[in-house]
């Protein structure tokens, strides 16, 4: 949680699909000096624009949007890999010296990027040694250690 003081201040617009969320984010970013970075995963993607509601080039109003029309339909979005690329975009604003202001429809993505993600890799590696004593048994076995 300390590295969470390195993301602020920060602006959330936060709402369903379709809500004006794009159109208040430009707003906000014109009078904040700021600019927009879309916290949503299918936004990511190229082409994906119609049940997105991604905002067109005119709504942008000249504003610069993040993280928008960056994957194509093949490659893949993960919540941890969505955090890396908007903590790279955060480092730049704050350099720049511009607001982030952050439109997000559901909470995983903002979450992930305020809290983090558990190591899960750490757990593994800690169990290791547990499972691999319950598979050597000849018997129906369970890790407690999982």
């Amino acid at each position: 949680m300390s590295e969470n003081k390195a993301l602020l201040p920060l602006v959330v617009v936060v709402g369903p699909t379709a809500s004006g969320k794009s159109a208040l984010a430009v707003r906000l970013a014109e009078r904040l000096g700021g600019e927009v970075v879309a916290c949503d995963s299918t936004q990511l993607y190229r082409g994906f624009d119609i049940g997105t509601a991604k905002p067109t080039p005119s709504e942008r109003r000249g504003i610069a949007h993040h993280l928008m029309d960056i994957l194509s339909p093949q490659e893949e979005a993960t919540a941890g890999g969505y955090r890396q690329l908007a903590l790279s975009v955060l480092d730049g604003l704050r350099q720049r010296k511009r607001v982030p202001i952050f439109t997000a429809g559901t909470g995983l993505y903002l979450r992930v990027l305020l809290e983090g993600l558990a190591d899960v890799r750490s757990a593994r590696k800690n169990c290791a040694s547990g499972c691999a004593r319950a598979l050597k048994t000849t018997r129906p076995a369970i890790c407690i250690e999982c």
